[in-house]
């Protein structure tokens, strides 16, 4: 759970995190299940009613810019990588945009991957835009070990309707470099891919998101799909 200053307790397990404000939580299936073969194992659970398509290479900046420019509630955007740029640029003005128009930007960017560039240059960008952005596990003197806990997760949730994850780096040279992404619509990948994002918010300091976060789906297609959050931990 978060304390009143938005901080999250390292003995509270992410799962136990409310992921909205309030005591009504939204119903989140689980990617991950019990296997009956394996009594410590899991397995994959693949839930049906989703699209899914694949966004290669440099395109995942326009596939960007489009579902940000249709965002009409939130924009939820967490990236390792994020440095200054003309990708970056396009990005930033794609969201300032949107919320001049009343939508919600909350950014949530590695504080190793995303460097001094990210910070002095496109960090304020976006505060003068009006988003809220804050930094994953900045370093600390007294918590070396924080410098290992890093999130690489790629992640763009927009209204809570469309997400797009894989592999891209929020900088020019994705431009041109090859990579695999997915934009994903349908209900359980959707509230799986939110509900990572709320708890990386929440670690980073941020409170639970309001409960429109969370908007009831109907299936959009026939592929079965599931989005899993992984957590490193050194050790």
């Amino acid at each position: 759970m978060s304390s009143s200053h938005g901080k999250v307790s390292r003995h509270v397990p992410l799962t136990a995190l409310a992921l909205v404000r309030g005591t009504v939580q939204p119903p989140v299936p689980l990617a991950l299940v019990a296997d009956p073969s394996h009594p410590d194992g899991e397995r994959l659970r693949l839930l049906p009613g989703h699209q899914v398509e694949l966004v290669c290479d440099g395109h995942v900046f326009d596939v960007m810019e489009e579902e940000i420019a249709r965002a009409r509630v939130s924009i939820h955007l967490c990236l390792y990588i994020w440095r200054p740029g003309e990708a970056s640029a396009r990005i930033v003005a794609a969201i300032a945009e949107r919320v001049r128009a009343g939508v919600v930007c909350r950014v949530l960017a590695d504080a190793f991957g995303s460097g001094p560039g990210f910070e002095h240059e496109v960090r304020p960008q976006l505060e003068a835009a009006g988003c809220e952005v804050r930094r994953f596990h900045p370093p600390r003197v007294w918590h070396p070990l924080r410098l290992l806990m890093r999130n690489h997760r790629k992640l763009l949730v927009v209204d809570g309707r469309v997400g797009l994850t894989g592999g891209w780096g929020l900088a020019d040279e994705w431009r041109a470099w090859r990579d695999t992404n997915v934009r994903v619509r349908g209900p359980a990948a959707l509230a799986q891919m939110q509900a990572a994002f709320s708890r990386d918010w929440q670690r980073a300091g941020g409170e639970p998101l309001p409960p429109d976060s969370f908007p009831p789906l109907a299936p959009e297609g026939d592929a079965p799909a599931a989005f899993v959050q992984s957590l490193a931990r050194p050790g």
